[in-house]
């Protein structure tokens, strides 16, 4: 299977919860991953009104990925003590499903 490069992947609502001095903070954050022929950039935003491409492109946030069959495997800060390794089963092009069954929707650009 293949994944698309002509747009990106928004994944599903992610909640999250942090406790500073015994005040709860939670929210929602969505991330985008933007694909091209050598590398995955990536982001992660509260509000969707807040998505802009050209700021994902221009950041160091990047990754190496490689697919096999069904099977994504994007490496972040790779060979180094911080190596994170991410997995995502590739449903079709359109669908990508993460280690955590959240899905990322892939949208287009218009260009």
């Amino acid at each position: 299977m293949q994944i698309k490069t002509n747009g990106y992947y928004l994944s599903q609502p992610i909640h999250w919860e942090d406790w500073h001095a015994g005040l709860k903070f939670e929210g929602n954050n969505y991330i985008l991953i933007k694909f091209d022929a050598n590398k995955c950039f990536f982001d992660s935003v509260d509000d969707l009104s807040k998505v802009n491409i050209k700021n994902i492109l221009n950041k160091e946030n990047y990754g190496f990925y490689k697919v096999e069959r069904s099977l994504l495997e994007i490496r972040y800060n790779p060979n180094t003590e911080f190596e994170l390794i991410r997995y995502f089963q590739i449903l079709s092009s359109e669908i990508l499903l993460d280690e955590h069954l959240k899905e990322y929707r892939f949208i287009e650009l218009d260009i």
